[in-house]
This record gives structure tokens, C-alpha cells and sequence, in this order.
């Protein structure tokens, strides 16, 4: 049995007694005029039929006395929705609505809900909320980094894709990045030579100037660092003479070594990240576009 439904005349005032086979008990769930009913005494009594065998029942007594026509329902709980419940609150086995379209109190907490708009403290409280919270369309916003971000997809096996919802919010700052490097020098026959022979004081100088017959090379990484969210942002690649790896924040890149220089040249790294937020296009307000992009550089001139 799904379900069952009676109507019951309760004229005069009478208290409503359901019986259910023990075993089924966990199984069902009894309502009043649609509402489940909570407020009950539970006992259990055998009942033996006239061949002798029995069959235990939960017998659920419902605690208020009851006046006019009532429709008494027993529904199938389905396991697979309803886990054990270990919240404080009502338990509702089916959706809620306010007692009409001019009611001003809210129906739920956000974070409770089903898709709409919601509020978290970390993206691991993001990345924390059941698929079956979430519909197609649902925005959240990640309060640590005062950002936004909405549900672009939801695969079949319930894989959720986020998208930084970029749509009504200002763009934020690209940070610098920072390289150091180290020259070294040798003459045409490969030979080493010292830095000061060269009449150069600092081997770690952005821009050098050397005589021509040498070499030179630069041992080189970088990094970039945000430590304020509300005002920078994370670069997304990076290109140039010190490779298309990222670092993570604050780290510095692998070292990469740049030799046999024997003219002027610009040793660059730049990061870059798409453009977010709105801009203006004449008369408009687009969507932004494009890049923005900050490198670092040293410089030999020969």
C-alpha cells in the first residue's frame, strides 16, 4: 500500500485512532487535511484472529480532539529521499507555501532551499551543498572573497559546474608579477668570466650593458602574490621567456636559464586573466572582454 485516505465525521468532537501492522510502522506517515500529523501517543497491541494467529499493530493516537469532516491519509515514506533525520525542526515530506500570495514571512532558511540565492563562507562550503539543493541557474555568494558564482551545469552524475558570475559585479586589480635573476658571463672561447671584469657591480640588476665578444645568460623565475581578495584577483596563464607554467600564489616558477646572449634583448615574463564585470562600448554596457596583463622584465644591452 502507497497510500490510504478516509474521510472521517468527527461531529461532536472525537479522537482519532490509525493502526498499522508493526512491521510496516516505519514505512508510513499519517496526515490530517494534508498535514502531517505529529503531536501523537504511540502504543502497541497483538491481535489474534479466529484461527489462532496474531499480528502485532503500532497503534498511533492522535493527540487533539477533532470537529467536523476530517480526511484522514497514511502515506508511504520513500527511504531513498527521506535519510534519518538529525536536524532540529519540522520534518516536511513535501513542499511549503505561505497561507497566500500577501503573506510577507519567509517559507525557509536559504540554504535549505532549492536553488535560488544563498550565502556561504568558503568555496569549500560552496562545493559543500547536496546536488539535490541545486538547479540550473542557482547563485551563491562566497562571503571570504566577496564573490559570486552560479550553477552552469549539472552533469548526470550529479558533477556540479561553478561559473564566477561576473555579470554584475566589478572587475578587480591584476597583480604585478615580480622576477629575479642572476647573470653569469663567459668570453667567445666559453671561458667564465667575472662580473666586475665586465665592470658590472650588480649580478642581480634588471638592466646591464656588457662589450661585445661576450655572452651573457640569466638564471631567472618569478612569482605573483595576492594577499587582498576584495581588490586583486588570481592571474589565469602566463607566457614568455620564463616558460607557461603558473605558480600557485606566492610561489615562485621553476628556474629557467636563458644563454648565450650576445645582443640586446628583453628577457619578459607576463600573467594575465580575462576581463570581468561590465564595461562601456559607445553608448552601452557590455559584457567585458579581453585581457588584462602586467609582466616583468630584464634587460642586456650589448
Amino acid at each position: 500500500m502507497n497510500s490510504h485516505s478516509l474521510p472521517i465525521d468527527c461531529s461532536g468532537g472525537k479522537y482519532i485512532y490509525v493502526a498499522i501492522p508493526t512491521e510496516e510502522y516505519s514505512k508510513y506517515r499519517i496526515y490530517c487535511n494534508n498535514y502531517p500529523v505529529d503531536d501523537v501517543t504511540v502504543y502497541s497491541r497483538r491481535i489474534t484472529n479466529i484461527f489462532t494467529g496474531y499480528t502485532d499493530y503500532t497503534i498511533t493516537k492522535l493527540a487533539n480532539l477533532y470537529h467536523g469532516i476530517l480526511n484522514i491519509e497514511v502515506k508511504l515514506i520513500d527511504k531513498k529521499i527521506m535519510p534519518e533525520n538529525n536536524l532540529k525542526g519540522t520534518v516536511l515530506y513535501s513542499g511549503i507555501v505561505p497561507t497566500n500570495t500577501s503573506d510577507v514571512y519567509p517559507t525557509h532558511s536559504a540554504i535549505y532551499g532549492m536553488g535560488g540565492y544563498r550565502s556561504v563562507k568558503t568555496i569549500a562550503e560552496r562545493d559543500a551543498i547536496p546536488v539535490e539543493r541545486l538547479e540550473l541557474g542557482a547563485k551563491v555568494l562566497v562571503t571570504d572573497l566577496e564573490t559570486e558564482y552560479y550553477v552552469r551545469s549539472i552533469a548526470e552524475e550529479g558533477t556540479v559546474t561553478w561559473e564566477l558570475d561576473t555579470r554584475l559585479i566589478a572587475d578587480r586589480l591584476l597583480p604585478t608579477p615580480m622576477m629575479e635573476g642572476t647573470w653569469s658571463f663567459s668570453n667567445s672561447l666559453g671561458e667564465e668570466v667575472t662580473a666586475d671584469s665586465l665592470g658590472i657591480t650588480n649580478v642581480n640588476s634588471k638592466v646591464i650593458t656588457i662589450e661585445k665578444g661576450y655572452k651573457a645568460s640569466l638564471a631567472g623565475r618569478f612569482k605573483w602574490t595576492v594577499t587582498d581578495y576584495q581588490t586583486y584577483k588570481d592571474p589565469e596563464t602566463c607566457s614568455g621567456d620564463l616558460g607557461t607554467t603558473l605558480p600557485s600564489n606566492g610561489v615562485f616558477s621553476e628556474i629557467s636559464n636563458i644563454t648565450g646572449i650576445t645582443e640586446n634583448r628583453i628577457i619578459k615574463e607576463t600573467i594575465s586573466a580575462k576581463k570581468k564585470g561590465l564595461m562601456i562600448s559607445g553608448n552601452s554596457v557590455i559584457k567585458a572582454e579581453g585581457l588584462d596583463s602586467f609582466s616583468d622584465q630584464y634587460e642586456i644591452k650589448v
